[in-house]
């Protein structure tokens, strides 16, 4: 397998000291076809710049690897696609007429809420078959990686943009400052760029750390964002937390300098970002595993059916970092997953209907950030949800309302 190891930071060439081990971790992604076909798994960890302080994954696999056989799809999700419609009027607002493009479009969500107001929008991203369907749907989507060559090429075919967008994209390259002034480059005079990313903050305080794996390579704070702004020749509009994937943050950049109103917000999230903190991830990953194989242990010891819900990355990893192997299957609502294989413990990925024929005991949410939109969905069709993060938390699914138990 294609890895390469980074010694130094991606943002300032610093030194990096360890905060968590991940060991040998799976592509979290590599959903298999049969259980005949091989793990794929590559060292991981992640570091923190003692320079920047910029919290990144030095593990670098080939993004062909990761990005070729895509899986994820934003429209499956009710929760992502309300999401990505809100963006979409909150910039169709901000700029009625304008031009969109979207850096890493997957199925074309995003566009598709876009054109149903109005607004002239494309997209490109590696994953091909997230293209074809975009493509099938009548929306514009160029299939490629967004680098200087494809950047150069969208330019000279379409033009100049009033907005790039990239939502939870520009954690997954391994030269964010590249990414920018390429998406900078394709802006017309007073255009901005909008970027969602993985909120360090929340990350912390939610104890997320099946958000990291290897397509996730960085996890930012307004200070690195900050950084990354500056480094790129750019300045920082503003901030807003955003509650999807667990815990992200909404960044504006343009030409010109920081807004105070970015400064201040800089300086009031230092606190919360604590190197204390930081160091002590390896005690919180083994205080996870105790509590989640804790609250499974009655349901194995009378033999009851475990299941999980969310054939996610963040799932596979929940499953690696609390050594789980023995779930019957996983249900997952994306049809470009049903009849794979999670990359570990070869468990099948079956439709979230499954449940009415096939009744399972407990149902643990591996895609915990969707926790109101699932609850809704098993209501009925299982006796209970466990909710490993961000804190422990039982849901009866029986009657006609999912109340906590405990």
């Amino acid at each position: 397998m294609r890895v390469r190891v980074r010694a130094e930071c991606r943002l300032c060439g610093g030194a990096l000291e360890l905060l968590l081990d991940y060991g040998l971790a799976p592509l979290a992604n590599a959903l298999r076809a049969s259980a005949e076909e091989p793990e794929r798994r590559a060292p991981l960890s992640l570091r923190r710049c003692r320079s920047c302080g910029l919290v990144q994954v030095p593990e670098v696999v080939d993004p062909t690897l990761l990005f070729a056989d895509y899986p994820y799809r934003t429209g499956t999700s009710r929760t992502m696609r309300d999401h990505l419609d809100a963006l979409a009027g909150a910039l169709a607002d901000e700029q009625p007429g304008g031009r969109v493009l979207e850096v890493g479009c997957n199925d074309g969500s995003l566009l598709e809420a876009l054109a149903g107001r109005g607004v002239w929008a494309m997209g490109v991203d590696p994953a091909q078959q997230a293209g074809e369907e975009a493509r099938r749907a009548g929306l514009r989507v160029r299939t490629a990686l967004f680098d200087e060559e494809s950047a150069e090429a969208i330019g000279r075919e379409h033009g100049r943009f009033d907005r790039v967008v990239g939502t939870n994209v520009l954690a997954h390259v391994d030269d964010p400052v590249a990414l920018v002034r390429q998406a900078a480059r394709l802006l017309r005079p007073g255009g901005r760029l909008v970027f969602e990313v993985p909120s360090l903050q929340a990350f912390l305080d939610a104890g997320a750390l099946d958000t990291v794996y290897h397509e996730h390579l960085c996890v930012f704070s307004r200070a690195s964002l900050l950084r990354l702004a500056e480094a790129a020749g750019l300045g920082v509009l503003g901030f807003q937390a955003q509650a999807i994937h667990g815990g992200s943050l909404r960044v504006t950049l343009a030409p010109g300098r920081h807004s105070p109103g970015a400064l201040a917000q800089v300086e009031a999230e230092a606190s919360r970002i604590s190197r204390g903190r930081l160091r002590a991830l390896p005690g919180r990953a083994e205080r996870l595993r105790t509590r989640v194989l804790r609250a499974l242990e009655p349901t194995r010891e009378r033999g009851g059916r475990l299941v999980g819900y969310g054939a996610s990355a963040k799932g596979v990893m929940l499953l690696h970092l609390c050594r789980i192997d023995d779930l019957s299957w996983v249900l997952d609502a994306n049809p470009a997953k049903q009849g794979r294989l999670l990359p570990v413990g070869r468990i099948p990925i079956l439709p979230p209907d499954s449940l009415r024929e096939r009744p399972a005991d407990l149902v643990l949410l591996l895609a915990w950030n969707l926790v109101t939109e699932v609850r809704g969905l098993l209501l009925g069709l299982a006796p209970e949800l466990l909710v490993p993060l961000p804190r422990l938390t039982r849901y009866a699914l029986a009657g006609t309302t999912a109340a906590p138990t405990r």
